[in-house]
């Protein structure tokens, strides 16, 4: 059995369905195809493997249908474990034999050890990346990092903003994604619960923002340029650790025109700066 270009491309977006039925069809045609012929589908069968194996082991974060959960407990582990063993990959047959499994949905999130896990299968982290991000939602910081075509990162971008709203919460985004910095209508931006360090100076390109969340990163510096948004009236700093982080403007310009900060940094701010409104955070 030989599939065309077509066909495969129908097959792996059944692969990647959340219907149990898609995926029974999928394991199905799968399950006639020899070790070459599988290898286009290394990376799907591989994020649907790690699934079976968190449902197997207990439960995860990962807010999954029930029936998909079901099926993939009952039967994913099995079906995905034979269709990889027939794939010639000997780093992969490996880590099956080990019972592979390290908490892999967890470690994905972040960068560095999804490129050692994708290293140890002899895998492209990218793709790799890409497969979780399309079942599972994660990953997504590593695509934002790596992805510099428009064309496939800028629908991902859209598709988390609501009526010119930014919203990026706990994505374990390392640094304001570059690819933002065209959506300069946004008025609100929400990057709570990232590991950012600091807001660099592209920031003036939100000629038109409001509200610039940030609170639980690890800010260490907000560049002078955050002064040339006219627009901004609130900033929410708030962290669950106290730290000093650079505010250190040139004019008090910015703090004068703020309605609000809610924050529980350490500012370093310029002698004799105004405080606008506050609410220090317990």
């Amino acid at each position: 059995m030989k599939l065309n270009s077509k066909e495969q491309q129908n097959l792996l977006q059944l692969l990647g369905s959340n219907l149990p039925d898609n995926l029974h069809i999928a394991f199905n045609i799968l399950s006639n195809l020899d070790g070459e012929q599988l290898q286009p589908f290394v990376y799907e069968l591989f994020v649907l493997h790690a699934l079976a194996l968190e449902q197997t082991h207990g439960p995860n974060d990962l807010k999954l249908d029930k029936e998909l959960s079901s099926m993939l407990f009952l039967k994913g582990r099995t079906v995905t474990t034979c269709l990889l063993q027939k794939i010639p990959n000997p780093a992969i047959h490996k880590s099956l034999d080990r019972n592979y499994r390290n908490y892999i949905l967890w470690d994905i999130r972040y960068p560095k050890k999804l490129e050692k896990i994708a290293t140890g299968l002899q895998l492209n982290p990218l793709p790799l990346a890409q497969a979780f991000y399309k079942k599972t939602g994660l990953c997504l910081n590593y695509l934002l990092e790596n992805i510099e075509d428009e064309t496939i990162i800028c629908p991902i971008i859209e598709s988390f903003i609501y009526n010119d709203n930014l919203i990026l919460e706990g994505k374990h985004l390392r640094f304001f994604p570059k690819i933002l910095f065209k959506y300069t209508k946004l008025e609100s931006i929400n990057l709570n619960d990232n590991h950012i360090a600091k807001i660099p100076k592209e920031i003036e390109n939100f000629t038109n923002l409001k509200h610039l969340f940030i609170r639980r990163n690890m800010l260490t510096n907000i560049h002078p340029n955050i002064q040339k948004l006219k627009k901004l009236r609130y900033i929410d700093l708030y962290s669950s650790s106290r730290q000093y982080v650079d505010f250190d403007l040139p004019t008090k310009a910015l703090l004068e025109q703020l309605n609000h900060i809610h924050l529980n940094y350490y500012l370093n701010l310029p002698k004799g700066a105004p405080h606008p409104p506050t609410y220090e955070g317990v």
